[in-house]
């Protein structure tokens, strides 16, 4: 083989591993609903995978487990999910477990028995596990055949190569992201790239493998979504349907949007000329959605300047527009939701671009870079029904319900201006409701006035000042006088930002399914790697931190600069550009001691520790910037440093990758004490490992012996 097919081939494979990992995590969470809470735990399999493909190479060289076994398992892996997917059981599996530690948007199933609970429980579980092990193996081929592939560079040279091809691979990803398009064409990027891999030698097998691939994109053109639309954004897989009134089906009140298969919002018309001509249609819908949407601005002291964050597909703003407001500016995450909202939306909430002003971008960082004051601030059903990262246990919207960003939307608030937050609050977890409810005392110094509507959302109404009597007197919204200031509910902050966890604790779902991936990962180990006591610890243990330091990283940069898809594509871009620089310097400089970067690197994070990042908020935007880049990035510039010297020297390649990857399954599931301890204790868990992994290094100086230790 030639030296620049070698180079294209490890570049290739390695961008085919990241891109599938990435799309198949996003597609597991759009089929299966619940898997948009635990996407992690997908990442968690693909790292486990990679990592046995790579430390198991050297006992199977005879083997290609890439042509044996990549098409069938992804063909398997696809056709459980749309089974699950399609059929009613998997929706009484996969609902939202019955307990109180933790609120996810994936409905509930009122069960009849005990014996039924118990049963579906198993199920559940079983399902996760199973989902885990498939996609585990689906990536034991690919780690396998990257390892063949590294196998014919020096360890740098094809660390770097392989650096460059997963940053491809990544931009490849959000390239997808951005043009909107469907998991036709993902699959069909994945099928094309795979099948360059198969030799041609066996034609059967080789047309065998050619109709599996061709499988998924088939799957994806013929199978029903079950919506009358399907669009999809950087975040969701948004399902639209019309919905008719309940004593006219002739007419459309307007459309309910689905993302990742649980309610998200809706669309409705509330035009005072459709609902006189319709009202016998729904009376009783119009009536109880008018007030909902109207209530903020009929009780609000001015309209002259009024913020809508979430402001989705148009309803808070169309209500805006029917109050008079002046300048209207809407905040909203998901640029597709703006552009349904224009294209579906009947009351056109966004065509006077002079009275309204749409900007995409994440609240809190809007937040912090507003200078403007309002009369009043809608917060319109804020809520998010997915993980931010796929590395991270924090949802989308949780930092936009901390002390500290009421603390930025009440500096935002004009003299005698009104803050008007509504929200979605089950009875079943009305904790939810309390805790926003003690956020907001906290922030303001005294306790908002409460309403329920007669579809359980709860609206929150406060000021700078106390209000001296009640401002709603309607049927339709009654005073929700028992929210009382609960002690024992925690409060949530840029540390602990987990709004939907009940109290500081690991859920018992995820540990139930934690310790179900530690034993099947001993087990995978165990039969992929017999040799299992000879794994790297060095680089294990490199591998944990890693990915600790990544999860920190993209939660921080999330606070300054927003929790959207493009800030965190940037983030994992840009570690990848930053190993990748560590590489050059260390091949061209000779570096062989790595100790010296431990000390800088513990400097760092120990810096990173006693001064969080949230102490540049205040400053300008470059400042900002600057200053927080090189506080995130020194210890990872760092860690990327050592590695690449250690890499350099390492006895065996597929050992060290292999037991790199392990490492960060490891680091993945320690990422859940962050539920516990928060946030910032990655840093210090980060720090152990680092300790730990230098230990090896260290040894040789601590009992005076000179030999050269292997990594």
């Amino acid at each position: 083989m030639s030296n620049r097919r070698a180079i294209f081939d490890l570049f290739l494979v390695s961008a085919l591993s990241l891109f599938l990992e990435l799309i198949f995590i996003r597609w597991l969470a759009s089929e299966l609903r619940i898997i948009a809470f635990y996407k992690n735990f997908a990442l968690i399999a693909t790292f486990l995978g990679l990592g046995l493909g790579f430390a198991s190479r050297s006992s199977v060289q005879k083997q290609n487990w890439f042509e044996r076994f990549f098409f069938p398992l992804l063909i398997i892996s696809i056709s459980l999910v749309l089974l699950l997917s399609n059929t009613l059981i998997s929706e009484a599996i996969l609902s939202n477990r019955a307990n109180t530690q933790e609120f996810i948007w994936a409905g509930y199933l009122a069960t009849p028995t005990p014996l039924i609970r118990t049963f579906l429980d198993i199920a559940f579980y079983a399902i996760l596990l199973i989902l885990f092990l498939l996609i585990t193996l689906l990536f034991i081929p690919l780690g396998q055949l990257t390892a063949i592939k590294f196998s014919s560079f020096p360890p740098l040279h094809g660390y770097t190569i392989n650096i460059i091809g997963s940053l491809v691979g990544i931009l490849l990803y959000s390239l997808i992201s951005i043009l909107g398009q469907p998991p036709a064409v993902w699959f069909f990027i994945t099928a094309l790239t795979a099948l360059y891999f198969l030799p041609r030698v066996n034609k059967k097998r080789f047309a065998f493998n050619a109709v599996l691939a061709g499988l998924p994109v088939l799957y994806a053109i013929l199978i029903p979504t079950g919506a009358d639309r399907t669009l999809w954004s950087p975040y969701y897989r948004i399902d639209i349907n019309a919905q008719p009134a309940p004593l006219s089906q002739e007419v459309n009140l307007g459309y309910e949007l689905s993302v990742n298969k649980a309610w998200h919002q809706r669309i409705w018309n509330l035009d005072p000329t459709f609902i006189e001509e319709n009202y016998n249609s729904a009376p009783e819908h119009f009536d109880t959605r008018l007030i909902e949407y109207d209530l903020p601005f009929t009780v609000a002291p001015a309209l002259d300047e009024v913020l809508i964050v979430g402001a989705g597909t148009g309803n808070d703003v169309a209500a805006a527009r029917r109050a008079g407001a002046d300048n209207i500016i809407a905040v909203e995450i998901d640029p597709l939701m703006f552009r349904i909202g224009e294209d579906l939306h009947p009351e056109r909430p966004y065509e006077d671009k002079e009275q309204v002003t749409q900007i995409n971008q994440d609240a809190r960082s809007f937040f912090r870079q507003e200078g403007n004051k309002f009369d009043l601030i809608v917060f319109g059903r804020l809520d998010s029904h997915t993980l931010f990262s796929t590395a991270s246990s924090v949802r989308l919207d949780n930092f936009v319900y901390t002390q500290e960003s009421l603390v930025e939307v009440k500096n935002l608030l004009a003299e005698g201006g009104l803050l008007a937050l509504s929200f979605g609050v089950p009875r079943e977890n009305e904790w939810v409701g309390l805790r926003i409810y003690r956020v907001l005392t906290d922030v303001f110094g005294h306790s908002p006035q409460v309403y329920a509507f007669p579809n359980d959302d709860i609206i929150f109404l406060i000021a700078q000042q106390p209000f001296s009597q009640q401002l709603i007197n309607d049927p339709q919204a009654t005073p929700r006088n028992d929210y009382v200031y609960r002690h024992d509910i925690p409060s949530i902050s840029d540390n602990w930002p987990y709004l939907y966890l009940q109290q500081r604790t690991i859920p018992t779902t995820y540990l139930i399914t934690l310790a179900g991936i530690i034993v099947l990962s001993l087990i995978l180990t165990r039969v992929s790697i017999p040799a299992f006591r000879n794994l790297k610890i060095h680089f294990f243990f490199m591998g944990a931190a890693f990915f600790l330091l990544e999860t920190k990283s993209i939660t921080e940069i999330a606070l300054l600069f927003g929790s959207t898809w493009v800030v965190n594509a940037a983030v994992i871009a840009s570690i990848l550009v930053m190993i990748t620089i560590a590489n050059i310097i260390v091949s061209r400089s000779n570096l062989t001691n790595a100790l010296p970067f431990y000390a800088f690197l513990v400097v760092a994070l120990i810096f990173n520790f006693l001064f969080p990042i949230s102490n540049f908020l205040g400053l300008p935007f470059v400042g900002r910037m600057i200053l927080s880049s090189i506080s995130l990035a020194l210890p990872l510039f760092f860690a990327a440093m050592i590695f690449a010297i250690t890499f350099s020297q390492t006895a065996s390649i597929d050992s060290a990758l292999g037991s790199n990857m392990l490492g960060a399954v490891f680091g993945g599931i320690f990422e859940y004490a962050s539920l516990t301890l928060g946030i910032r204790s990655l840093y210090v868990f980060a720090l152990i490992f680092y300790i730990i992994s230098a230990i090896p290094l260290l040894k040789p100086r601590l009992t005076g012996k000179r030999e050269v230790v292997e990594l």
